[in-house]
C-alpha cells in the first residue's frame, strides 16, 4: 500500500510533496540562488512559500514560452528525436531503462560536434 501511494505522489505531485522534495534535495544551504520552472498547477503555495523561506528566487517561466528554460527543451527535444522517437516503451520500468542506457550513450560515446570544430589538439 505505501509503495503505491508513493507511486501515485510521484505521478500526480502536490505542492506539500514538491516543497519536501526541495528540502531533501538542497540540504545544508546548498540550495541555488533562482528556481527557473514552468507554470504547473502542481507548484501552489506551498511550494513557494518553502522556496522563499530557503532563499531561493523563484521564476517560473511564461505560458507557452520554451525559449525561456531553452536547457530543458533542447534536453526534452534531443530525447525525442535521437531516442524516444525510435522505440517502443512497455511501461514505466522500461522508460527509465532506456533513458538509463541513452544517458550513458549520451555522456560518454555520443560524438560532440562542436568539441570536434573547436577543440582541436
Amino acid at each position: 500500500m505505501a509503495l503505491r501511494n508513493r507511486d501515485h505522489k510521484r505521478r500526480n505531485p502536490t505542492a506539500e510533496w514538491l516543497a519536501q522534495q526541495i528540502v531533501q534535495a538542497f540540504p545544508c544551504n546548498t540550495a541555488p540562488t533562482y528556481l527557473v520552472r514552468d507554470n504547473d498547477g502542481a507548484y501552489g503555495k506551498v511550494f513557494t512559500r518553502r522556496l522563499r523561506t530557503m532563499g531561493i528566487r523563484d521564476r517560473p517561466t511564461a505560458p507557452r514560452s520554451p525559449w525561456q528554460n531553452p536547457y530543458a527543451e533542447r534536453l526534452i527535444g534531443t530525447l525525442r528525436r535521437e531516442c524516444l522517437d525510435h522505440v517502443l516503451i512497455f511501461g514505466e520500468r522500461d522508460l527509465r531503462r532506456i533513458l538509463a542506457l541513452y544517458s550513458s550513450y549520451y555522456n560518454q560515446t555520443r560524438r560532440c560536434v562542436y568539441r570536434e570544430l573547436h577543440c582541436r589538439f
